[in-house]
Parts: C-alpha cells; structure tokens; sequence
C-alpha cells in the first residue's frame, strides 16, 4: 500500500558538505510545506547542522519523527512510502525499499553492468543536471529526469559588503580540492593575475575529508604535486599554494564554513571563479555565489550549462577533453578550462567593476528562480 504521507530520505543533513546541504534544506522545505512528512533513514548527528533557532525548531520535528521509526526499524525505510536514494556511479546503496527512487550526481561517467543492473532497482532516476540526464540515457538507465538543486534565497541574497578585506580585491575559489574541481587551474591564473594586481587576495575554500580525492590534484598539469595531509586529515592548502608560487600575502584559507555563513563570506567576495572539470550537478556553492550577488566565472560544461545563463556570468567556453585524469575515472564530456580564458574574465572583473556588479545582480535574479521550496516541489512530483 502506497503511504503518501511521508518520504524518507537515505542520507543525512549537514551543513558542510554537499549532500548534507541538499538534505538539510530538503527536509526543511518538506516540515514547511503542507504535504508528506520526511522521515530520515540515516545515521543522526546534530553537531555537524549549524542553523539558526527557528530553521533549528522545525529541524527537531525531523530528527524527533526519525528517533521514533529508528528506534523500531533501524535504518530501514517504511515500507509504502517513496524512499529517496543517494547514488553514485556504481548504485550502490545499503538500504533499499518497496519504492526507491535514487538521486545522483554522476561525475564518473564509467558506469558498468554491475551498475546498470542496481539502477534498475529504482523505479526512476532523479538527475541532479541535464548533463547526467544525457549519460545516464546513453548508458541505457533510466527512466530518469532531470531535478536542479536549489538555494536558500532568504540567506544567500545581495547585501552590503563590511569591508574585512580593505581595498583589496578578493578573488573567491571553492569546493573540495581535487583534479575534478581544477584548483590547479585557478592556481595558475591567480599567479598571473596577481603579479599583474598585488592587491589581489585568493580566498580558498577548499576543505576535503578525503585524502585520496585531495591526491589526485596532482594529476592537474598547471600544479606542482599535492599538499601533504596530517594523520588527523588536515590538508596544508597554504604549503601547497606556497610552493607554487603564490606569496602568503596573497592566500586566505577559510578552512570548513558551515554553510549558513558563507553569505557573510560572498559579501566580501568580488569575484568566484569555478573553472572546474566536471560538476554531475549544477554546483551548488556557484549557486550559493551567484544568488548572494557576486559576479562568477563558470566553466561552460557538464553540470554547469544549467545555471549560465547569458549575461549573469562569465562562461568559460573553450573546453576540450582533459589530457590527464585519476586513473579508473570516466571523463566523457568533461572540460578543460583554458588558463588564459579565465585570467582575461577577472581581468574583465577587475576593470570593469559596474559590468562585474551587473552581471552579479542578473546572476541572484537568475537564481532566485532555483529556490529550495520550488526545486523540493519538483522533486516531490518525480515521486509520484
């Protein structure tokens, strides 16, 4: 019997790292609105969820309705209800109900047999960005559908800038360090760009719990190796972005921000730029970026072509296949940023700065049509 009333959902929220994010705001927009209860089927954890004390009241309705099922039913999903997967490229998961749908942000385009026999345990594929919608259809999985991620308008909106930095002009690079997200390639135009403008300050944030990942940036030709990581996972980005060549004056490393106060850190924020090689979704601290008002260069692939819209970006559009990659990763329509391409769009930003501050508003007016409660909506509707 099919139970509408709730969703479960198989992964938990957090408030800094990407699935975390999703989740958190998923679950959010489904206590606020008047349709299913979502139910989380997913270890608990409260101190990795930083939010204010009324997002912090409605999330305790969750996590007590969670406590109740689990206590009784484990991680199990109730059965009758639809049950939301997390996916990667394999299809993996531990935890499978009567009616499971899988969400995935596939980077990884190697996808085999093994794999193409677990996705047809799901009774559809949500997509996380056309670009997946393409090769999941090309490798035969399916049926499946294309669902955008969201943003939180009512946090990451334009506002007025403090000052923290002086008149220095802040160059913003984030998400985890790997050969995927191209922080060799920022490297080596902020080099350039910086012997050009000694005002100019990288602000990284460019935390990964995962070693291996962190790793493969080493892969990236404009780099020099990797950064060496502590037994305890921290990763030494500054000895890493010294020994190539940047002056410390010239490095801010935020470390791990909860995702709540990264506005605070995109009002500061002159210019992002994410010339990553693959994105399976559309990205969601470009989003986050792009909503708070700063003017952002994305590269024109995968995920990405989602959310560039003409005029409220800077789209890099030269991108031909990487010439290196981890070994066992499917780069099919991957891209490689062009170095130069990217130094002449913050070249662009940094002269221009009314074009730059155009472009950042159209991009939070873009945005604002990817809110969370619009893109939950749709989710709840791949359901059905």
């Amino acid at each position: 019997m099919v139970n509408p009333s709730t969703v479960s959902i198989g992964w938990r929220p957090s408030s800094f790292f990407g699935w975390g994010v999703f989740g958190l705001n998923l679950v959010l927009e489904m206590e606020a609105a008047n349709g299913p209860r979502p139910l989380i089927c997913a270890r608990l954890t409260r101190e990795d969820v930083v939010v204010d004390g009324a997002r912090a009241a409605v999330l305790a309705k969750a996590y007590a309705r969670a406590e109740a099922h689990q206590k009784l039913n484990g991680l199990k999903p109730p059965k009758g209800a639809p049950h939301l997967v997390s996916l990667n490229h394999a299809f993996a998961d531990e935890a499978v109900g009567d009616r499971s749908y899988g969400f995935i942000f596939l980077e990884n385009t190697a996808i085999d047999a093994a794999a193409k026999a677990k996705a047809k345990r799901f009774r559809r594929i949500l997509a996380g960005s056309s670009w997946n919608t393409e090769v999941l259809q090309a490798h035969g999985v399916g049926p499946v559908v294309t669902v955008l991620q969201g943003v939180d308008a009512s946090l990451f909106c334009p506002g007025p800038k403090r000052g923290l930095f002086a008149d220095r002009f802040v160059v913003f690079s984030g998400g985890k360090l790997e050969f995927r997200k191209g922080q060799d390639i920022v490297l080596a135009a902020f080099k350039a760009f910086h012997a050009r403008h000694p005002d100019a300050v990288l602000a990284v944030c460019w935390s990964n719990p995962f070693p291996k990942a962190v790793a493969s940036i080493a892969a990236g030709p404009h780099g020099v190796g990797a950064p060496k990581v502590a037994a305890n996972g921290a990763i030494d980005i500054e000895g890493w972005l010294f020994a190539n060549g940047l002056p410390a004056m010239a490095v801010v490393n935020l470390g791990f921000v909860a995702n709540a106060l990264m506005p605070g850190v995109f009002r500061e924020v002159d210019l992002a730029v994410f010339p990553n090689r693959c994105e399976g979704g559309t990205n969601l601290v470009a989003m986050e970026a792009m909503a708070t008002g700063v003017p952002v260069v994305l590269s024109a692939n995968t995920g990405h072509r989602d959310v560039i819209h003409d005029g409220a970006c800077w789209a890099l559009s030269r991108q031909p296949a990487p010439g290196h990659a981890p070994e066992g990763v499917g780069t099919d329509g991957w891209g490689e940023s062009d170095v130069e391409e990217l130094l002449d769009a913050m070249e662009t930003a940094y002269r221009d700065r009314a074009e730059a501050r155009r472009r950042g508003l159209a991009g939070a007016e873009a945005m604002r049509r990817l809110s969370w409660k619009t893109q939950t909506a749709a989710i709840l509707a791949a359901l059905k």
